[in-house]
Formats: C-alpha cells, sequence, structure tokens
C-alpha cells in the first residue's frame, strides 16, 4: 500500500490460496477504500499504483459502503419516513365544463 509520501508500501497480498487467488489484508483493504472516497482521487490510478484491477478496488468499495450503511442503520440513525398525500381539493364545476378552443 502507498504510504503519506507516496512509496508502496509492501503488505498489501497477505497470502494465496491454493487456487493461486490473491488474499488481501482487511485492514489495507479499508485503507485503500478510505483513500479512494477521498475527493479529487482517481479509483483506477490509486488500484494502478497498487498493482490491483480498478473493478476490485470498486468492489471493495461497494462492499465497504454497504457495511457503513448498515452500521449506521444499527447506531440509530434516523430512517425515512412513509409519504401521505392528502386527497386533492375537488375541482369547482365551472372550471371543469370548460372546453379550450383550438
Amino acid at each position: 500500500m502507498k504510504g503519506a509520501e507516496g512509496v508502496l508500501v509492501a503488505g498489501l497480498v497477505s497470502s494465496t490460496d491454493a487456487d493461486g487467488r490473491r488474499v488481501y489484508s482487511e485492514s489495507d483493504k479499508r485503507a485503500l477504500v478510505e483513500r479512494a472516497l477521498a475527493p479529487g482521487v482517481s479509483v483506477s490510478r490509486l488500484a494502478l499504483d497498487h498493482g490491483l484491477n480498478s473493478n476490485l478496488l470498486r468492489k471493495w468499495i461497494r462492499r465497504y459502503q454497504g457495511t457503513s450503511v448498515r452500521l449506521a442503520r444499527q447506531a440509530g440513525s434516523p430512517r425515512l419516513l412513509p409519504v401521505v398525500t392528502a386527497e386533492p381539493e375537488a375541482v369547482p364545476s365551472s372550471i371543469s365544463q370548460v372546453t379550450p378552443s383550438i
């Protein structure tokens, strides 16, 4: 992962599965996602700088955002209220009988 000075930091890949897939540490994933969500950061550039596919980093972002939404709901954040519509006022009969002139 990149440090504050822009140098790659070793340790993004924590291990490799038996089928050859890389396993990334959760703390490094979260750090990359938080950096990707900063204003003005290019997700594609950040991914390339760390040897990742940009789609993988975007997948991590979606997961992170879903987790933060669930945590906010569990913390008792306000929920949306149902929309209730009132009956429209009756239209006077004199207006409803007027036909437009063509």
